[in-house]
């Protein structure tokens, strides 16, 4: 993806000022905004195109105008925007590269940043270099911020030999600050900033951890390669069985017999401390047709009459154990014509009369 920003140099950098004094001598008061369109048009033109700061003429005559391409290039040049970079083949301009200006992604920076991120999602390599550096910077030897994409103490890994295949060897934990001042150093930065020794006892804080989670298996394995303990296995809470030392001194352990099957239910013999509560005595006993519906159907669960309670409170009268079915019972007192052998399809014959 493209990407172009605008520096904070930009309406105030003094090739402006010369385009201002261009616009003075000719009277011109729009050549200033001319110069700065066609000059912002290229550079995003070269982002989008990733041509590292170069246009060709033909991308001049799309974005300057066929009739106006000649005095806006020469004008660019004459303030300083564009140089004249062309070859016998072709015909080209130089964007000004400068950060505070305008500063785009080059093309090696963007492959530069793509083995960044690939390098740092590979176990393999994150893996036993966080074990080795732990949370410190290997040239200020600083806690760095594995969170932090910003500052000075945001988290980078540093490649040693960047132009090399990328091995545990060559790549360290190094922090924001350190980094960028070994590239501004160029060749004194070997002298000026040498790479410390990996510490004997690496800090693994909370970040740390947090990123060897996402690759336990190998923390397990290339901990045990190494010869250290496992990060990850620190504070973890063993299961153990308790043991008793008896005076012989013999160890026996103490195992604790689970139950296959639950309780049924409490003891017979309750103690006698237990709260008694007493019965509401505004506890009416269901009759009528209430109390048949809270009785199960005789044609599925036969009432036993010998198993049935003896108490008052529950006790069934025999006259209701010997009632029919539901289908044949009485359920209102026009129903009572049975009892007196009234048949059904009279009974029904004399309600249409009626």
């Amino acid at each position: 993806m493209s990407w172009i920003r605008k520096g904070d140099e930009w309406n105030s950098a003094p090739e402006w000022m010369n385009a201002q004094e261009l616009a003075a001598e000719r009277g011109d008061d729009r050549l200033l905004n001319e110069l700065k369109g066609a000059a912002e048009a290229l550079y995003t033109y070269s982002a989008q195109q990733w041509t590292d700061y170069v246009v060709t003429f033909g991308a001049a005559v799309t974005f300057c105008g066929l009739t106006r391409v000649e005095p806006v290039t020469a004008d660019l040049i004459t303030i300083g925007v564009l140089t004249d970079v062309s070859t016998p083949e072709q015909r080209k301009y130089k964007l000004l590269e400068r950060r505070n200006f305008v500063h785009l992604i080059k093309s090696d920076e963007k492959a530069k940043n793509n083995k960044r991120r690939s390098d740092r999602r590979r176990g393999s390599l994150m893996v036993p270099v966080l074990l080795r550096d732990g949370a410190q910077c290997r040239y200020c030897e600083d806690i760095v911020n594995f969170d932090d994409t910003r500052s000075g103490n945001g988290v980078e890994m540093d490649h040693r030999s960047f132009e090399e295949k990328t091995t545990p060897d060559n790549y360290v934990v190094s922090c924001r600050d350190c980094n960028q001042m070994r590239v501004d150093l160029g060749d004194r930065a070997e002298e000026e900033l040498p790479l410390i020794p990996a510490p004997d006892e690496p800090i693994y804080n909370e970040q740390v951890l947090r990123k060897l989670s996402g690759w336990r298996r190998l923390t397990d394995t290339e901990s045990r390669r190494l010869g250290i303990p496992n990060p990850l296995a620190r504070g973890k809470v063993e299961a153990q069985t308790p043991t008793r030392q008896p005076a012989g001194g013999t160890d026996i352990t103490t195992t604790t017999s689970h139950p296959s099957a639950p309780s049924p239910g409490p003891a017979e013999s309750q103690s006698a401390a237990d709260p008694q509560f007493p019965q509401d005595s505004r506890k009416v006993e269901p009759r009528g047709r209430a109390a048949m519906e809270t009785q199960p159907h005789p044609a599925t669960s036969p009432v036993n009459p010998e198993s049935l309670p003896t108490t008052s409170s529950q006790a069934l009268s025999d006259a209701h154990l010997e009632r029919a079915p539901w289908g044949h019972q009485e359920a209102h007192v026009r129903d009572s014509g049975l009892a007196n052998g009234e048949s059904t399809t009279a009974r029904r014959r004399r309600r249409r009369r009626r």
